[in-house]
């Protein structure tokens, strides 16, 4: 919808000016707004990365296999299927947890950084910093507005 106005249509609907905002209607928004980040959800427990091991169509053969096994008495083989299964879920619980804790490393370590402009100036700014009113660049050498546009 911004596309089809001017830009101090613009600049009016999000209730900024050309020199961008100041940095104390910055603190204002971002306390109204919060931060610029997508919300995280909980973190699977161990347990629940146990239990989800168990939620394939492969998993529900092969328990269904020693309830068989176990009704026709042959108790080593429905040991043996069991013994395979729980091997699989803690080697799959093992995995998924390392390669949980790895992804959230990654999400502390890698930063991003944009452009806005602040009280009439450019600044390079973290993303998650960005609030509603906000004049960004989309690039390095992007140049300020100017209200001929």
């Amino acid at each position: 919808m911004f596309h089809t106005k001017t830009v101090q249509a613009t600049l009016e609907d999000i209730n900024t000016t050309p020199k961008g905002l100041t940095t104390q209607e910055v603190q204002i928004r971002q306390k109204h707004f919060g931060k610029n980040i997508l919300p995280q959800g909980r973190q699977a427990t161990l347990l629940q990365i146990f239990l989800q091991q168990f939620t394939n169509p492969i998993i529900y053969v092969l328990i269904i296999a020693a309830v068989v096994s176990v009704a026709i008495k042959e108790f080593s083989d429905a040991g043996f299927i069991v013994a395979v299964l729980l091997i699989n879920a803690v080697i799959g619980t093992y995995q998924e947890y390392q390669a949980n804790k790895s992804a959230q490393a990654l999400k502390k370590m890698i930063k991003t950084y944009v452009y806005v402009l602040r009280d009439g100036k450019k600044r390079e700014i973290p993303s998650e910093d960005v609030t509603v009113g906000d004049i960004l660049f989309l690039n390095r050498e992007s140049k300020c507005l100017r209200m001929s546009d």
